[in-house]
């Protein structure tokens, strides 16, 4: 064929790739609910030590990402699909045996979140193989699946610990992981004469053999670094709304079911990701300015929680949260594919996550680090809010 069918087959993966963003995700935008249950479980666990399991997990899938998209050159979407899902399984039931805090970086932070890496640059990158003209559409839908998976799992992570225990949650959890092997045994590389932007291209898989693993050609594009250094600075803090607010929320409105605030996101941010893929789409629309407005919006909703003492008011900030968020996560495939094409799109997703690493890393403990010295969430989101945006003032300089 001479270019992405847009359709047929690729539904079937667009839903494959739907799941595998609803397990990754929302496993990990619900560890504001296992965050709550972890303090509980593991005597004089605080704030500062529990928050790295959260940011190893969010970091390693970051950090490990460029090792997805060398993997995705290398083997393809389908055995690199494969290997994530082994490792998302292994990693949350090896969980569900740790007996210190410390297990809990290297089972959940560590293979966890590298095995999160791995399935989550597969599906991305797949998408590209079976869609042109409706690829931000498709990248929005198939990222809602985190967001189905996050209003919904808060209610049944919160059940399952009530009834069976912090462990045995985990060894649930892991079914959702071994249920990512069938979704990629269905990321089958479509190969193409054509690529994103119509460029020929001559035996695609034998030039890739033929370049180093590493694909520097990336770097050389300067609207590349920018925004890659305007993502690794709003991450920083990216995800301390979503970690901190059910407990921040349990400690001002305590009489409150709190986790439905993380419902609260994944419902709005799944609305979001439909209704900004499909802007992304408009010829006129230059979809990193869309990055750009989440960044900043997320920032400032950020530092007006600590003045939100109404649960009505908390809900507000966390549906816009949600909307904005899906601007950004549902638009990053297509913004590689619109810069580098089909061909360098695997290592420049993989490489833009990876950047954003340390960053996420060290973000989150800092935020708990900032509860454990004063004892309320407050000075954790006025925090959180400036990295966001500037981020988004970063994104300025980009040509």
């Amino acid at each position: 064929p001479a270019g992405p069918p847009d359709g047929g087959y690729g539904w079937v993966v667009c839903f494959a790739a739907f799941w595998t963003s609803g397990v990754v995700f929302g496993i990990q935008n619900n560890f504001a609910v296992t965050y709550v249950a972890i303090l509980d479980a593991f005597p004089g666990a605080d704030a500062f030590r529990t928050a790295w399991i959260g940011s190893l997990n969010w970091g390693l899938q970051h950090l490990c990402s460029p090792l997805a998209g060398v993997l995705v050159d290398r083997m393809g979407c389908r055995k690199t699909a494969c290997v994530g899902a082994v490792l998302v399984f292994t990693g949350l039931m090896t969980s569900s045996f740790a007996s210190r805090l410390e297990i809990l970086y290297v089972t959940f932070g560590i293979i966890t979140g590298t095995g999160m890496a791995i399935s989550n640059v597969a599906a991305i990158t797949i998408l590209g193989h079976y869609f042109t003209t409706r690829l931000g559409l498709v990248n929005g839908f198939a990222t809602t699946g985190s967001c189905v998976f996050t209003a919904s799992l808060p209610y049944v992570i919160n059940a399952l610990l009530r009834h069976v225990g912090l462990f045995n949650t985990f060894r649930c959890l892991s079914v959702l992981g071994a249920s990512l092997m069938l979704c990629a045994l269905s990321f089958k590389t479509v190969p193409h004469d054509v690529d994103l932007h119509g460029d020929s291209e001559k035996k695609v898989s034998l030039a890739r053999r033929a370049t180093s693993v590493l694909n520097m050609r990336i770097w050389k594009n300067r609207a590349f670094v920018v925004w890659c250094a305007g993502c690794a600075c709003a991450l920083t803090t990216y995800y301390v709304p979503h970690v901190f607010i059910v407990k921040h929320a349990s400690l001002i409105l305590p009489t409150y079911k709190n986790e439905v605030l993380v419902t609260c996101i994944g419902a709005s941010s799944w609305a979001g990701r439909m209704f900004w893929g499909r802007i992304g789409d408009f010829p006129r629309v230059r979809r990193v300015r869309l990055h750009q407005m989440a960044f900043f919006v997320t920032g400032l909703c950020s530092t007006l929680v600590p003045i939100a003492t109404h649960f009505a008011a908390l809900v507000t900030l966390t549906v816009v949260i949600g909307f904005f968020d899906g601007a950004y996560i549902s638009l990053i495939g297509a913004i590689v594919y619109d810069m580098f094409g089909r061909r360098d799109a695997p290592q420049a997703i993989g490489s833009n996550y990876g950047v954003c690493a340390v960053p996420l890393i060290i973000g989150m403990p800092l935020a708990g680090f900032i509860y454990d010295a004063q004892l309320s969430y407050q000075g954790t989101y006025f925090f959180a809010g400036a990295p966001m945006i500037l981020g988004a003032c970063i994104l300025f300089l980009m040509p």
